[in-house]
C-alpha cells in the first residue's frame, strides 16, 4: 500500500491535482504579500512551487460579470473542495492553498480576471513585479 501511495503522490502533480500537496510556508526570508478589493482581503507569499494564499484570508463572494470561465471554474473547484467557504459577502479560506500562479490566486480572491504580479503587494505597497525585478537586479 505504501508503494502504491508513493506512486500516486508522484503522479498527481503531473495531472495538476493539488489536493495532496504539502504547502510549505513560514520561510523567514519570504515576503508577505497582500491583495484586497471589495469584500476581499488576502495574505500570501510567492514560493518556488506557485503562490500560497493563507488560511483566514477572504475572497469576494460574487464574481464580476466579466469574469472568465477560468475564474468561475477555479472558484467553483475551491468551493467544492471546501478550500473557500461562505462567510457573508466574502468567502473565507479554510486552509493555506497553493495556486499555480500569483494571477490564479489573485483571480480567486478578487473574483475577476487579475494580474497577480500587480495585484499582490507588500506592506510598503510594492507590487510582486517590482519586488521580483528588484531581486533580479540585486536591490531587494
Amino acid at each position: 500500500m505504501d508503494a502504491f501511495l508513493d506512486e500516486m503522490l508522484s503522479i498527481y502533480p503531473v495531472l495538476d491535482l493539488r489536493a495532496f500537496d504539502r504547502v510549505e510556508t513560514g520561510d523567514p526570508s519570504a515576503i508577505r504579500l497582500f491583495a484586497s478589493g471589495p469584500n476581499a482581503k488576502a495574505e500570501g507569499e510567492a514560493t518556488p512551487e506557485g503562490f500560497v494564499v493563507f488560511s483566514g484570508s477572504t475572497a469576494r463572494a460574487k464574481e464580476v460579470p466579466s469574469a472568465t470561465s477560468f475564474v468561475t471554474g477555479l472558484r467553483a473547484q475551491l468551493i467544492a473542495e471546501g478550500i473557500i467557504a461562505g462567510d457573508g459577502p466574502s468567502l473565507r479560506f479554510t486552509r493555506d492553498y497553493l495556486f499555480n500562479s500569483p494571477s490564479a490566486a489573485a483571480s480567486a480572491v478578487l473574483a475577476r480576471n487579475a494580474n497577480g504580479r500587480t495585484e499582490w503587494k507588500d506592506a510598503q505597497g510594492r507590487t510582486l513585479h517590482e519586488i521580483e525585478t528588484a531581486s533580479v537586479m540585486g536591490a531587494v
